[in-house]
Protein backbone atom coordinates (compact mmCIF):
# COMPACT_ATOMS: atom_id res chain seq x y z
CA UNK A 1 0.00 0.00 0.00
CA UNK A 2 2.46 2.77 -1.24
CA UNK A 3 -0.26 4.76 -2.05
CA UNK A 4 -3.44 5.86 -0.47
CA UNK A 5 -6.62 7.79 -2.78
CA UNK A 6 -7.55 11.00 -1.78
CA UNK A 7 -10.51 12.86 -1.97
CA UNK A 8 -11.66 16.26 -2.34
CA UNK A 9 -12.85 18.26 0.58
CA UNK A 10 -16.29 17.92 -1.21
CA UNK A 11 -16.10 14.55 -2.52
CA UNK A 12 -14.59 13.11 0.94
CA UNK A 13 -17.28 14.78 3.42
CA UNK A 14 -20.16 13.26 0.43
CA UNK A 15 -18.36 9.81 0.96
CA UNK A 16 -17.80 9.83 4.82
CA UNK A 17 -21.65 10.86 5.42
CA UNK A 18 -22.78 7.85 3.26
CA UNK A 19 -19.96 5.64 4.65
CA UNK A 20 -21.06 6.41 7.98
CA UNK A 21 -24.65 6.27 7.63
CA UNK A 22 -24.14 2.97 5.53
CA UNK A 23 -22.37 1.46 8.25
CA UNK A 24 -20.06 -1.91 8.14
CA UNK A 25 -21.16 -4.26 4.53
CA UNK A 26 -19.52 -7.31 6.18
CA UNK A 27 -19.22 -8.62 9.37
CA UNK A 28 -15.96 -7.19 10.14
CA UNK A 29 -16.29 -3.79 11.18
CA UNK A 30 -15.36 -0.76 9.07
CA UNK A 31 -12.54 0.95 9.57
CA UNK A 32 -10.79 4.78 9.00
CA UNK A 33 -7.73 6.01 9.52
CA UNK A 34 -7.54 9.51 10.23
CA UNK A 35 -4.71 11.45 9.74
CA UNK A 36 -4.26 14.97 11.13
CA UNK A 37 -1.58 17.14 9.40
CA UNK A 38 -2.53 20.71 10.92
CA UNK A 39 -1.35 21.02 13.98
CA UNK A 40 2.26 22.38 14.24
CA UNK A 41 2.30 25.91 14.89
CA UNK A 42 -0.99 28.67 14.93
CA UNK A 43 -0.24 31.89 12.73
CA UNK A 44 -1.54 35.74 13.67
CA UNK A 45 -1.57 37.69 10.47
CA UNK A 46 -2.05 41.12 9.73
CA UNK A 47 -1.63 43.73 6.66
CA UNK A 48 1.38 45.54 6.03
CA UNK A 49 1.82 48.14 3.16
CA UNK A 50 5.40 47.26 1.31
CA UNK A 51 6.66 47.59 -1.92
CA UNK A 52 7.62 45.20 -4.53
CA UNK A 53 5.09 42.31 -5.77
CA UNK A 54 7.39 39.45 -4.31
CA UNK A 55 7.01 40.56 -1.11
CA UNK A 56 5.06 38.86 1.74
CA UNK A 57 2.79 41.42 2.28
CA UNK A 58 1.79 40.26 5.65
CA UNK A 59 3.27 40.48 9.42
CA UNK A 60 3.55 37.25 10.71
CA UNK A 61 3.72 35.85 14.22
CA UNK A 62 3.82 32.20 15.19
CA UNK A 63 2.89 30.29 17.77
CA UNK A 64 4.46 26.72 18.18
CA UNK A 65 1.56 24.13 18.71
CA UNK A 66 2.93 22.07 22.10
CA UNK A 67 2.83 18.58 21.55
CA UNK A 68 0.69 18.45 18.38
CA UNK A 69 -2.22 19.87 20.61
CA UNK A 70 -4.19 20.90 17.33
CA UNK A 71 -3.64 17.76 15.37
CA UNK A 72 -5.26 16.15 18.84
CA UNK A 73 -8.23 18.30 18.66
CA UNK A 74 -8.63 18.15 15.26
CA UNK A 75 -8.48 14.02 15.28
CA UNK A 76 -10.93 13.75 18.45
CA UNK A 77 -13.44 16.10 16.89
CA UNK A 78 -13.45 13.93 13.59
CA UNK A 79 -13.50 10.91 16.13
CA UNK A 80 -16.81 12.09 18.03
CA UNK A 81 -18.39 13.03 14.62
CA UNK A 82 -18.20 9.69 12.79
CA UNK A 83 -19.33 8.11 16.63
CA UNK A 84 -22.15 10.42 16.67
CA UNK A 85 -23.55 9.26 13.03
CA UNK A 86 -22.38 5.56 13.75
CA UNK A 87 -21.05 3.96 16.20
CA UNK A 88 -19.97 0.63 15.07
CA UNK A 89 -17.35 2.26 12.80
CA UNK A 90 -14.19 2.05 14.27
CA UNK A 91 -11.89 4.80 13.85
CA UNK A 92 -8.03 5.28 14.46
CA UNK A 93 -6.43 8.11 14.97
CA UNK A 94 -2.91 9.48 13.74
CA UNK A 95 -0.89 11.78 14.62
CA UNK A 96 2.12 12.35 12.26
CA UNK A 97 5.66 13.20 13.38
CA UNK A 98 6.36 16.70 12.76
CA UNK A 99 8.17 17.46 9.42
CA UNK A 100 8.42 19.51 6.28
CA UNK A 101 5.36 17.93 5.11
CA UNK A 102 3.73 19.86 7.70
CA UNK A 103 4.64 23.12 5.68
CA UNK A 104 4.36 21.82 2.29
CA UNK A 105 0.99 19.12 2.47
CA UNK A 106 1.04 19.93 -1.24
CA UNK A 107 4.89 17.85 -1.90
CA UNK A 108 2.09 14.57 -0.77
CA UNK A 109 -0.28 14.66 -3.78
CA UNK A 110 0.12 13.47 -7.24
CA UNK A 111 -3.14 13.71 -9.16
CA UNK A 112 -6.01 11.86 -7.31
CA UNK A 113 -3.07 10.05 -5.24
CA UNK A 114 -0.92 10.86 -2.07
CA UNK A 115 2.03 9.49 -0.97
CA UNK A 116 2.33 8.76 3.11
CA UNK A 117 5.43 8.41 5.21
CA UNK A 118 6.48 4.92 5.74
CA UNK A 119 5.31 5.27 9.48
CA UNK A 120 1.73 6.28 8.24
CA UNK A 121 1.55 3.36 5.87
CA UNK A 122 2.67 1.17 8.06
CA UNK A 123 0.14 2.15 10.58
CA UNK A 124 -2.64 2.31 7.95
CA UNK A 125 -1.75 -1.78 7.28
CA UNK A 126 -1.41 -2.56 10.31
CA UNK A 127 -4.93 -1.31 11.25
CA UNK A 128 -6.46 -2.66 8.10
CA UNK A 129 -8.10 1.05 7.00
CA UNK A 130 -10.40 0.57 4.88
CA UNK A 131 -10.53 4.13 4.41
CA UNK A 132 -8.12 7.10 5.05
CA UNK A 133 -9.23 10.87 6.43
CA UNK A 134 -6.35 12.96 5.35
CA UNK A 135 -6.45 16.63 6.79
CA UNK A 136 -3.72 19.27 5.91
CA UNK A 137 -3.65 22.75 5.78
CA UNK A 138 -4.92 24.62 2.43
CA UNK A 139 -2.98 27.99 1.26
CA UNK A 140 -5.01 30.30 -0.53
CA UNK A 141 -5.37 34.48 -0.87
CA UNK A 142 -6.92 36.14 2.39
CA UNK A 143 -10.46 36.69 1.53
CA UNK A 144 -12.23 37.33 4.91
CA UNK A 145 -15.53 37.96 4.70
CA UNK A 146 -16.33 41.90 6.30
CA UNK A 147 -19.60 43.78 6.00
CA UNK A 148 -20.39 43.30 2.34
CA UNK A 149 -17.08 43.27 0.91
CA UNK A 150 -13.90 40.90 1.06
CA UNK A 151 -10.67 42.27 2.98
CA UNK A 152 -7.07 40.81 3.16
CA UNK A 153 -4.18 40.64 0.93
CA UNK A 154 -1.29 37.73 0.42
CA UNK A 155 -1.55 34.67 1.48
CA UNK A 156 -2.59 32.12 4.38
CA UNK A 157 -1.87 28.72 5.14
CA UNK A 158 -3.41 26.35 8.09
CA UNK A 159 -4.58 27.46 11.51
CA UNK A 160 -4.70 30.83 12.34
CA UNK A 161 -6.06 34.66 12.64
CA UNK A 162 -5.95 37.56 10.15
CA UNK A 163 -6.37 41.04 11.91
CA UNK A 164 -6.98 43.85 9.92
CA UNK A 165 -7.38 47.02 12.35
CA UNK A 166 -7.82 49.29 9.22
CA UNK A 167 -11.27 47.89 8.33
CA UNK A 168 -13.05 48.00 12.23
Amino acid sequence: MNRVHCFSRRTWLHAAAALALAGPATAAPLTIAVVSMIGDKLEIIAPQVTTGSSLDRNFRTTLEGKSGAFDVFMLDAVAQAVAAVNREISTTLIKMSPSKLYDEPERMFDGKQVGLPGAVVDELERVKAQYVILITKFRADVRVPFRSEFIGIGKVRGLGFYVDLENR
